[in-house]
């Protein structure tokens, strides 16, 4: 007889022999689903005494795997609890660079661990291929794939999906803070740099779909795109703009090799403009995105939040030395004022002493 078991009683459990005559597989039985059934086509065999004892012998081993079911209460006399199903979360987590992935994913983890004792048990997966926007929207839309994805600018609008939108202030004041790349012949053209106007007077280079295209336009910010992000250190490199603004948590590998290129990271400059991040909860597993929303808060409300921005941000060079930092603050127009100066707050509590403020007009 073999068996195949899944992970436990809970799932469906399916048990069956096969005899075989002439080049005939016959299922004597099969145990489905707490129910014994017995296949007709069993008997529909040539009868001789070695498969009547075959036939005997499954039907028996049949009977004792129902007898021996946790299922069965009746005959067993154990009383049983409806344990709490386990639920499977799918997240695509592949929109941004590692370095922020490892913050989505501590963050998504923790929250759900911090409403185990209220949910019951999980299992987080992972969509492994990466694919277009449009394309997310309508898996995480429909929920049969996915059910977890991060976005910005408000990319999926609830009031259009079958899906949840849960701001994550704690990441969005943070997240937008940029260093800038250059030639090191440019270096001194930067020096002089004290007001939104001066940075205006420079071309910067962007991916062709960063989040700070449409901050970039709002305010009047000349910049070039690059269709790959690999494309832009040999892009800078020819001067086809001036500077990268790139997320201080970033590798400037993941833009293209630098190995024979003159770029360097100015060291007391830096870009600052708040990035709205959203976790998008497709409605396909109820109470998700209210689970989700206990989870946030107490995550940051127990201080984990601020240590994990603290931790990762620690391993940012230009944060560490004691050298102050001119800061050029640009509000993102998808923000009301109330909410870019709330942002600004919250990353001056993040860093205290470390930077020179410099307003946007």
């Amino acid at each position: 007889m073999r068996t195949r078991t899944l992970p436990d009683w809970r799932e469906i459990h399916l048990y069956r022999t096969r005899i075989h005559r002439h080049d005939r597989t016959v299922f004597v039985y099969t145990y489905y689903n707490k129910v014994m059934i017995i296949n007709p086509l069993a008997f529909i065999c040539t009868f001789n005494v070695y498969t009547t004892l075959v036939r005997f012998k499954c039907i028996a081993a049949s009977l004792t795997c129902l007898l021996v079911s946790p299922y069965n209460t009746a005959i067993a006399g154990t009383p049983t609890t409806a344990a709490t199903p386990t639920t499977e979360i799918t997240l695509y987590n592949l929109s941004f660079t590692p370095s922020i992935q490892k913050i989505l994913q501590t963050t998504i983890e923790r929250s759900l661990e911090l409403t185990r004792d209220e949910y019951g048990d999980y299992v987080l997966n992972h969509y492994p291929v990466k694919t277009s926007d449009e394309r997310i929207k309508r898996m995480i839309d429909h929920g049969t794939r996915i059910h977890l994805y991060f976005s910005t600018q408000h990319a999926l609008p609830a009031k259009q999906r079958k899906i949840s939108n849960i701001e994550i202030p704690f990441l969005s004041s943070v997240l937008g803070l940029r260093v800038l790349l250059t030639k090191e012949q440019d270096i001194e053209q930067f020096n002089d740099i004290r007001t939104l106007d001066n940075l205006r007077e420079f071309n910067a280079g962007i991916g062709h779909n960063w989040a700070e295209k449409k901050i970039f336009k709002a305010q009047n910010i000349p910049y070039k795109e690059g269709l790959l992000a690999n494309n832009l250190l040999p892009m800078l490199e020819k001067k086809r703009f001036d500077y990268i603004a790139l997320s201080v948590l970033d590798d400037p590998a993941a833009l293209g090799n630098s190995q024979d290129m003159k770029i360097t990271t100015l060291d007391d400059l830096m870009l600052y403009y708040p990035i709205p991040i959203q976790l998008n909860t497709s409605s396909a597993i109820p109470e998700l995105a209210t689970r989700l929303k206990k989870g946030l808060e107490r995550f940051t409300e127990n201080g984990e939040a601020n240590a994990l921005i603290k931790s990762i941000f620690s391993d940012a060079d230009i944060l560490q030395n004691s050298k102050k930092i001119r800061l050029i603050t640009i509000e993102n127009p998808l923000y009301n004022q109330d909410e870019n100066n709330r942002a600004f707050k919250d990353l001056l509590e993040q860093f205290p002493q470390k930077f020179i403020m410099i307003k946007s007009d």
